[in-house]
């Protein structure tokens, strides 16, 4: 067994005992919600849950409150290229990539119809 076959069997192996996962802020860099959503689901076991905190859509449309001024949509519209000098966590530090690809979803988008 090579190492990558050890590394992806231990993950296997581990995958089958999650009962629980969590993201937090992931929303704005996933372009197909659908296709995510199955692969997360993938890696619960069966009566496990999904849970997910992120922004309100509407906190990721404002560039500034004071002046109001916003800059990103409500809803998904398609990818939308961003350049940035810095990172979310560290405006001021120096990066070398310095664009990103995020998309837009609104709260209808997010969340599962009710029952």
């Amino acid at each position: 067994m090579t190492s990558a076959d050890q590394i992806l069997d231990a993950l296997a192996r581990y995958c089958e005992r999650i009962s629980e996962a969590g993201h937090y802020g992931v929303f704005t860099w996933i372009g197909d919600l659908d296709a995510w959503v199955r692969t997360a689901a993938g890696t619960l076991r069966p009566g496990g849950r999904l849970v997910v905190v992120d922004m309100h859509p509407l906190a990721q449309m404002l560039e500034s409150i004071d002046p109001l001024f916003i800059d990103f949509p409500y809803a998904d519209d398609g990818p939308h290229r961003c350049r940035s000098s810095g990172t979310y966590a560290d405006p001021s530090a120096v990066i070398s990539a310095t664009e990103t690809v995020q998309w837009a979803h609104s709260v209808g988008e997010i969340t599962p119809p009710s029952p």
